[in-house]
């Protein structure tokens, strides 16, 4: 649910949640623009809560969730390797920092060269660390067609 904000901005998790938005995956451009409009307001704000915080924090991520899926992968040539080089790059992480989040320093670089693929295991250790759907990691190159 996403309603226009009036002058007075909810101050805890509960009101933000039941009146703003409910923090729910972004799937269109609609809900898209609108959350962008609230997280406007939302930083606005002087003094925020530590509530309003949290919510700013979990707002942004859904925002940039969706739109690095719709924008910046929008093509034939992007998969999920080039979404978690894309994720380290905006993180400042290198290759030993992507391997030490799956448990195997050496693993980084294997799998950011495409020598090694994401498992299962992988891709859910990398959904939880960058706040991101998994389906994000499993998309595919297309082989094109000539």
């Amino acid at each position: 649910m996403i309603s226009a904000i009036k002058q007075d901005m909810p101050k805890t998790w509960s009101e933000l949640i039941n009146t703003v938005y409910d923090l729910r995956p972004i799937k269109s451009e609609a809900v898209n623009d609108k959350a962008v409009e609230i997280l406007s307001e939302l930083i606005a704000i002087s003094k925020p809560t530590a509530a309003q915080k949290d919510y700013i924090d979990m707002l942004s991520k859904l925002i940039a969730e969706f739109e690095v899926a719709c924008y910046y992968f929008d093509n034939d040539d992007s998969d999920g390797i080039d979404y978690l080089q894309y994720l380290a790059d905006e993180n400042g992480l290198t290759a030993s920092d992507i391997g030490r989040i799956l448990g195997d320093r050496s693993l980084g670089n294997k799998i950011l060269s495409r020598k090694r693929e994401l498992s299962k295991r992988h891709i859910i250790l990398l959904s939880e660390r960058f706040k991101v759907q998994p389906s994000l990691f499993l998309k595919e190159k297309k082989i094109k067609k000539q």
